[in-house]
């Protein structure tokens, strides 16, 4: 727990140090508060044989205004605090990101990193939860304790056995509250995969992404009956917990029958023996009632804080972790040899594996690709041709061997330099809710030549022209209601835009066109070349017609390359180039046959 509050406090001292003295003046007022309403009615008892009204009423108007504006008070502060708590709590997420983008790539192959990630954001995702709700906690919590020794202070003059009789009959209250609260941590860490896959599939039935195909399909039933099988699961868990929540309050709700039978018993005695006047007896019995409310209050909240430390340091583990990433840096050599339009690219023995995998996906990989060569890596499904990009844009590491760029090993290069020399465009390309010169341009800093420029080279004038926000338009429905989805085509050529904008180096297309028709891919990737003239550049595609322009061509089989050469010399081979070649003209020949049919009738 020492751990969690060090931590959070340098948060709050780095982003909102005004919660310290916004916390401290709440511990003094929520310390002061509790004693207005024991002290005050007890002075005026006292003052009733008296029979002086004005007195009366002056403690009466008093204790009403100290009431009002402690309450008053107490509410700016807790709202000011709390406002001040989520701006500290984005903080927290925003680093949670960073990590997540900064951390090595192949980290999300691993399960286990996920589940950290995914165990991480719910300490910080939820404003009464990990974070949020340890702050929140604490900004009650002192003034609880403060007021607690104050409490304890009255009720020792009466009896120190007292004291003591509470003390244990709260300790044995905190004692069953994390008895429950243990068993719920331990079910819920037992059956987390469960819960994750259940939430998962219920996601699914509200994620726009899937929505058409569940509804053309009619998939709903069979994604309610694995949701309904995994809810099975999930209520027992909920059963399980609530059950064992009940037992407790059960045992706490004796303790509590046994401590006001005999608390109230004893101070009642007291009175009936004349051993204290009415006034002490209103002051005890209210004195007692709000130490044993406080200090049941306080143990709760010291219970919640280390459930809540537990859930927050799966967060700490994560940011240790980002601390001891290395800050990468380049030797100014190495600069000269990249200070160039022209890069060689070497895989020298390079094999590698998926983690937690035996077989190998690329083994004893051998291939140079030479300045301004046009490179095209085509195969069967599953061949290794998009893990092969992977590699080369350093979003994996080789398990064995290295890949050179001007015989410069790229995991000797700063990751972020590195990029700058590539326009890639991969299978998954991905558009984001921003507007059509945001996805284009994926920074914040805008060169309006540069755009001009990519609009133009990619074709997407045409598409801008045909709308009302022209560039400005948003796409997706995301972050604005009136966001538009674009087609196939008018998606690649925003990605083409891309490229241009970026003014690569070395171009990779890695089977972007996929979803297209053939002859609108061959026409994308001709484009493509047309732009990437004298440049090194490197095309995966399946359809092998749409690569004959390179002037190399690799095809892969079980991660390694078979046959090399160009299109016309892998037609002589006549090996598994020119099979699947045949095969794939046959395809799109009968293709066309049966559509011409299909238009006639």
């Amino acid at each position: 727990m020492f751990k969690t509050f060090k931590f959070l406090y340098e948060k709050i001292v780095e982003h909102e140090f005004i919660m310290i003295p916004l916390m401290f003046a709440f511990t003094v007022i929520s310390a002061i508060y509790p004693f207005i309403w024991v002290i005050v009615p007890a002075k005026i008892i006292s003052l009733l044989d008296s029979g002086n009204i004005r007195v009366m009423v002056y403690y009466v108007l008093t204790g009403g205004i100290l009431a009002i504006i402690s309450v008053m008070g107490m509410e700016f502060l807790r709202g000011n605090f709390r406002m001040r708590m989520n701006k500290v709590r984005y903080f927290l997420i925003r680093d949670l990101i960073d990590y997540s983008l900064d951390m090595p790539y192949e980290n999300t192959l691993h399960p286990d990193e996920i589940t950290k990630i995914e165990l991480a954001d719910q300490a910080v995702a939820f404003p009464t939860r990990g974070a949020g709700g340890i702050i929140l906690i604490s900004l009650s919590l002192f003034g609880n304790i403060i007021a607690s020794l104050g409490f304890i202070g009255v009720i020792g003059t009466l009896s120190p056995i007292m004291i003591i009789f509470i003390g244990t009959l709260v300790g044995l209250t905190f004692y069953f509250y994390r008895i429950a609260s243990k068993y719920e941590e331990s079910t819920w860490k037992a059956s987390r995969s469960d819960m994750w896959k259940y939430f998962n599939m219920a996601n699914l039935l509200s994620d726009p992404l899937y929505n058409k195909d569940i509804r053309v399909y009619s998939l709903k039933n069979i994604i309610e009956s694995y949701c309904s099988g995994l809810f099975g699961q999930a209520k027992l868990v909920f059963k399980s917990i609530a059950d064992k929540n009940i037992k407790m309050e059960s045992l706490v709700v004796l303790l509590n029958l046994i401590r006001d039978i005999s608390i109230f018993g004893y101070i009642s005695y007291l009175l009936y023996t004349n051993v204290i006047e009415a006034s002490q007896f209103f002051l005890y019995i209210t004195s007692t009632i709000t130490l044993m409310t406080i200090l049941q209050t306080t143990f709760i909240q010291l219970s919640d804080i280390k459930k809540e430390s537990k859930r927050l340091s799966y967060y700490i583990e994560l940011m240790e972790e980002k601390a001891g990433f290395s800050k990468e840096g380049i030797d100014e050599g190495l600069r000269t040899k990249l200070n160039t339009d022209s890069f060689k690219i070497d895989f020298v023995n390079v094999y590698f594996k998926y983690p937690e995998s035996e077989t190998y996906v690329l083994e004893n990989f051998n291939l140079s690709i030479n300045a301004g060569e046009k490179m095209a890596i085509v195969g069967e499904n599953g061949s290794g041709k998009s893990t092969l990009i992977k590699l080369l844009c350093k979003l994996y590491k080789p398990t064995i061997g290295n890949i050179y760029i001007n015989g410069v090993d790229i995991e000797s290069l700063p990751k972020d330099e590195y990029w700058k020399f590539f326009g890639v465009v991969f299978q998954d390309a991905m558009i984001f809710p921003f507007s059509i010169k945001e996805n284009i341009v994926l920074n914040e800093e805008i060169d309006e030549k540069m755009l001009a420029k990519s609009v133009l080279k990619s074709d997407m004038k045409l598409i801008l022209d045909g709308l009302p926000k022209g560039i400005d338009t948003v796409l997706l429905r995301t972050l604005d209601d009136d966001g538009i989805d674009l087609s196939g085509g008018q998606k690649q050529k925003l990605y083409l835009a891309r490229a241009v904008y970026k003014e690569f180096k070395i171009m990779i297309l890695d089977e972007p066109t996929a979803a297209l028709d053939p002859l609108a891919e061959s026409e994308l990737y001709n484009q493509y070349d047309s732009l990437s003239s004298k440049k090194t550049s490197v095309f995966i595609s399946h359809r092998l017609a749409s690569t004959k322009f390179c002037d190399r061509i690799a095809y892969l089989s079980d991660g390694k390359i078979i046959e090399i050469g160009s299109h016309v010399d892998l037609l002589k081979q006549n090996g598994k180039y020119k099979e699947l070649f045949d095969i794939q003209a046959k395809y799109y020949k009968d293709s066309s046959i049966s559509e011409e049919v299909s238009y006639e009738i």
